[in-house]
């Protein structure tokens, strides 16, 4: 079972808005565009991100990495949480994340929910630190196997 966008009450989110993203599926393009980005997270990449597509605010090799883990939680559909190196702004920081899917009403998964905290104490320049797009420890949770209290 996959949670309806309709069921978010952003009062319940309250002060954890600020870290708080959320992505479009557009199905035509096979692309994911912003609706709504937190300060936390526009803070990080040093822009406005709504109404960005993903390859417009990464490069091409993150985009399709990020893509990569967006299909699968709309796909399978699943949750993805862990750490991971994120690159934003020009710089590289260390990241824990939320990754989830939201149905339509018709229970089509069109969204991806997401909470992003980046620590802003390991930041490295991102054309002189260590950069591996592959460190990252992110676990998928298939949401057929998670199990809602009743």
């Amino acid at each position: 079972m996959v949670p309806l966008r309709s069921q978010l009450d952003p009062v319940v989110i309250g002060p954890d808005l600020k870290y708080v993203w959320l992505y479009d599926y557009l199905p035509v393009d096979d692309n994911y565009r912003c609706r709504l980005a937190g300060e936390h997270i526009q803070d990080t990449h040093r822009k406005r991100l709504a109404d960005l597509l993903i390859d417009e605010i990464y490069t091409p090799d993150i985009a399709a990495f990020v893509k990569g883990y967006w299909d699968t939680v709309r796909d399978k559909p699943a949750v993805i949480y862990g750490t991971a190196v994120s690159p934003g702004g020009g710089r590289i920081l260390r990241s824990e994340r939320l990754m989830l899917p939201l149905g339509d009403s018709e229970g089509a998964v069109r969204q991806i929910l997401g909470m992003s905290i980046y620590d802003f104490e390991s930041e490295v320049d991102a054309e002189h630190g260590p950069h591996n797009i592959d460190d990252h420890d992110l676990q998928v949770f298939d949401c057929k196997d998670l199990q809602t209290e009743q």
